[in-house]
């Protein structure tokens, strides 16, 4: 798998997502986004501002998550203030 490739991917599909879902903001972390040639998945955090909006990036998403090893995570503002994921995985802003 080409790293580089599979990145570019990533953030097209990240990008037309948040077209449609503009509260999305979306960060990389895990050994992906580390820059490790080992990885099992690539790990993407998806932070929106509600429910609705995260339901819609999932529906939106699942094509891309089929096709390659993506876990995605997908929690609302209100989750990702009350566990500080963010700052705890140091995750990575894809854009």
């Amino acid at each position: 798998m080409n790293q580089d490739y599979v990145g570019q991917l990533i953030l097209q599909v990240a990008k037309a997502i948040s077209v449609n879902v503009p509260s999305a903001k979306w960060y990389g972390f895990g050994s992906y986004y580390l820059g490790n040639t080992l990885f099992g998945d690539i790990d993407i955090l998806v932070v929106a501002q509600s429910l609705d909006d995260c339901s819609k990036v999932y529906s939106l998403s699942r094509e891309i998550c089929g096709e390659w090893p993506i876990d995605l995570l997908i929690l609302t503002l209100d989750e990702e203030n009350e566990t500080s994921f963010i700052e705890k995985k140091k995750c990575i802003p894809l854009w």
